[in-house]
């Protein structure tokens, strides 16, 4: 059988963010703090993960999708500590899962073995740390800058500005903006609209709700994705 890792950005995106893709037979729970989860199924190739400051901010949870039972005698490894670092995480409840810390830019490959039912598992991947980038030269929200805050590749931005909202933003050379929308309920009904740079727009929710513009872009020769939320709130 021919295992695959889930793709966050694609089957997980509806969620608005958290985690990418890596590991073995993983896959991962909700983002809590800074920790970033990441969904895989058995041997996994070129998964990317990020060194960032603050360092706590470097700490990604790994989940096993396809193991629905208790993983015994685990044993897991990296064979390029310097690079990135594992550590074995308690039985959840759901499914196997451990952490993987990033120290510097390089690959590392992930060595899982155990067993389930009897069974003996072994799980590899490969994991390439790169160094996080800005992607964007300029970001200004209702006139304000808001560059200097993207500092992970998952942001959430809460703002509770008035009714009439202006987004601006310029991207560096490399990167794509993929989408950018904005969403809300108002009156009972889901509204959703494509927004662009230097446009004005109406706030598109009632006050019982809020509503966000997600910009989501890439950067295709690194394989890396950026997405900021900017939740709105009056």
């Amino acid at each position: 059988m021919k295992w695959k890792i889930w793709d966050n950005w694609g089957k997980k995106y509806l969620y608005f963010v958290l985690a990418a893709f890596i590991v073995l037979g993983i896959a991962p729970v909700q983002k809590v703090s800074a920790m970033a989860d990441y969904y895989v199924e058995n041997n996994f190739k070129n998964t990317i993960i990020y060194n960032k400051n603050p360092k706590e901010d470097n700490v990604y949870n790994f989940q096993m999708l396809d193991i629905s039972t208790p993983l015994k005698k685990v044993k897991i490894t990296s064979s390029n500590t310097a690079v990135a670092t594992v550590e074995n995480a308690e039985w959840d409840g759901v499914n196997p899962h451990f952490k993987v810390t990033s120290k510097k830019k390089g690959t590392t490959k992930i060595t899982v073995t155990g067993t389930s039912n009897g069974k003996k598992i072994s799980v590899t991947g490969t994991v390439k740390v790169v160094n996080y980038e800005n992607p964007f030269k300029k970001l200004t929200f209702c006139g304000k800058s808001y560059r200097s805050k993207i500092d992970s590749e998952y942001k959430y931005i809460y703002l509770y500005d008035g009714t009439v909202i202006n987004m601006e933003y310029k991207l560096k050379p490399g990167w794509k903006m993929i989408s950018a929308e904005m969403e809300g309920f108002k009156d009972g009904s889901y509204n959703k609209k494509k927004v662009k740079s230097g446009k004005t727009y109406q706030y598109p929710s009632d006050t019982e709700h809020e509503a966000w513009i997600m910009l989501l872009c890439e950067n295709k020769s690194k394989g890396v994705r950026q997405s900021v939320r900017f939740v709105l709130r009056k």
